[in-house]
């Protein structure tokens, strides 16, 4: 189930919660959406939340796991 922003203000995911042990990167925080897939698996979607928006991470629910490098590297690579 993928996750939409909120009708009043498209640009958020305003049931979004930072992940901890993330420190922010260039006004950019880490957060996780909980979700739960067609066959009820629960697994966690991430964005990245910045001053004027979010941002839906393109990684993958099985083989990404977080960590203050990866994200530092993602946010100054402008999210590929």
């Amino acid at each position: 189930m993928r996750h939409t922003p909120s009708p009043a203000d498209p640009g958020r995911f305003p049931n979004s919660d930072p992940v901890p042990g993330i420190q922010p990167v260039e006004g950019w925080q880490l957060c996780r959406i909980a979700s739960q897939d067609g066959d009820g698996f629960d697994y966690d979607e991430f964005i990245a939340r910045g001053p004027d928006r979010d941002v839906v991470l393109d990684v993958s629910r099985f083989r990404f796991t977080p960590t203050q490098d990866r994200f530092d590297w993602l946010v100054l690579n402008g999210f590929p």
